[in-house]
């Protein structure tokens, strides 16, 4: 099945299971089964197989795992993707799992660094030809191509709005607003096509990345939202985006996640930037640590990984092994 869909599973039960504790007692089995269904990380699970759908040597994920077609296989919705392992990590959290907080927060950080390489393009960032690259974005990737298309139809609107919904917490940053200063320009030239409200909504709450107060007032239009999108939704993420300024962005941190502070020099569009010997400074140790980011890499992968991913009953983080209790279930978090 999509790995993308159950995202929108796990991110409600993170909702319910953290506000209700009756029925979080409830319903854990069930959804660590679904948990387990996607990111095992166990070599003993009986039932799931480990990583169903993440490719550790692509570095990201494949929609439906192994699937059968001419050029291999392929990922649509790399936004959806990446709501599945964020959904996973917030219904972690909300049960006190940290193992599985750890497996979810791996895959997150993997899917979110592959989604930014290969499914966005900027002007002077992209692993793709000039030609290609300035669609500033593509609708799927194939084990053997990249394509501008998607299942349900052609054009930029379809290809870069599947890669941008759901909107939650999360979309901030992987709509960055360096991307999204390139990308939506596309996005609204394409949107004179003609596309229904509920892609019209798409682009719009994209544009509220770039122009908060033109997003609002193209949002009063919209009549009709997508399944999983809702008018509360559009205007939580509008009203909650922060001042354009493209030299800050908003990075990942999973143990003490920064709030939003508009006051703050990291946020300020003035922010000073260091001295010339602070900076000469900077880059120097910046270059003794990719030296040793190198050398510690080419050891984890050529003695410490093939190890790690041989010992049973460990994920790839080497955490709990796996345990069985009387009634036979597997506990592979």
């Amino acid at each position: 099945y999509f790995l993308a869909h159950y995202g929108y599973w796990l991110y409600a039960a993170s909702v319910l299971a953290k506000n209700n504790e009756t029925w979080r007692e409830e319903t854990q089995e069930l959804f660590t089964s679904l948990a387990r269904d996607i990111a095992n990380p166990s070599a003993k699970d009986p039932w799931f197989p480990r990583y169903r759908h993440f490719d550790w040597y692509a570095g990201h994920s494949w929609a439906s795992g192994l699937m059968a077609f001419t050029d291999g296989r392929n990922q649509e919705s790399s936004s959806e993707c990446l709501n599945a392992w964020y959904g996973l990590y917030l219904y972690a959290k909300s049960i006190e799992d940290k193992n599985m907080q750890r497996t979810a927060a791996s895959l997150l950080a993997h899917e979110m660094r592959a989604a930014k390489t290969y499914w966005h393009s900027t002007s002077d960032s992209s692993v793709y030809p000039e030609g290609f690259s300035q669609n500033k974005g593509v609708g799927m990737i194939w084990g053997d191509k990249v394509d501008y298309n998607t299942w349900f139809g052609a054009g930029v609107v379809y290809a870069l709005g599947i890669n941008m919904m759901p909107f939650t917490p999360l979309s901030e940053i992987y709509l960055d607003q360096k991307w999204m200063s390139e990308a939506y320009p596309v996005l609204h030239k394409g949107l004179q096509v003609g596309y229904t409200d509920d892609w019209s909504a798409v682009v719009y709450m994209a544009e509220a990345v770039v122009d908060a107060k033109k997003s609002w007032e193209h949002m009063k239009k919209i009549g009709h939202f997508d399944d999983g999108m809702s008018r509360s939704n559009a205007i939580w993420w509008i009203a909650t985006r922060p001042p354009f300024n493209p030299h800050h962005p908003i990075t990942l941190d999973f143990d003490s996640p920064e709030p939003y502070d508009p006051s703050s020099p990291h946020h300020a569009a003035g922010a000073s930037r260091p001295g010339l010997v602070e900076l000469h400074r900077t880059l120097i140790g910046l270059l003794l640590l990719v030296v040793l980011l190198v050398g510690v890499g080419l050891a984890i992968y050529t003695v410490l990984l093939p190890k790690l991913m041989r010992e049973e009953g460990q994920g790839l983080l080497g955490q709990n092994p796996v345990s069985y209790d009387t009634s036979g279930t597997v506990n592979v978090f």
